[in-house]
């Protein structure tokens, strides 16, 4: 669905194709280590938030 820009839906000898644009949002656990290579070349945007430490 993400590379042909449509989504397909098929039940029971049904099927509906509409336009899609879709948005992947993850989470992940630093302690796991870094992602792949594999995984983050599939992204256009990545974030990283930490927490802040100095509170005053």
């Amino acid at each position: 669905m993400a590379a042909s820009g449509e989504n397909v839906v098929e039940r029971e000898g049904l099927g509906v194709c509409h336009p899609a644009r879709s948005v992947l949002v993850g989470s992940g656990n630093p302690e796991e280590g870094e992602p792949r290579p594999q995984l983050l070349d599939r992204f256009g945007l990545s974030v990283e938030v930490t927490t802040p430490t100095d509170l005053p």
